[in-house]
């Protein structure tokens, strides 16, 4: 994804990241697996573009758990992204 995708969705969708990372968390918790933060930023830029909602937690949940569930044992580094889903984690006590 762009440079240029990304501060497109930061300016449609605030609360983005901050719903991303809420799903992730969520998500590992429940699967005990470590979630691709690429994958649920896709899944939930489709899930924001097809219905311009800003929270779908309930779907959004459920897609993340198949995710994780569907994810193959291979580990990939995680992209430099997750640095600010930490920080965000970080403010908000998680």
């Amino acid at each position: 994804m762009s440079e240029y995708s990304r501060e497109l969705e930061r300016a449609f969708y605030p609360s983005y990241e901050e719903a991303l990372l809420d799903m992730v968390c969520k998500a590992e918790e429940l699967t005990g697996k470590r979630a691709s933060p690429d994958r649920f930023r896709h899944m939930v830029h489709h899930a924001y573009a097809s219905t311009w909602q800003a929270v779908w937690s309930d779907a959004l949940l459920v897609m993340c758990v198949e995710a994780c569930q569907a994810r193959q044992s291979v580990r990939r580094p995680r992209p430099a992204s997750r640095r600010e889903l930490d920080r965000i984690a970080r403010k908000r006590g998680l």
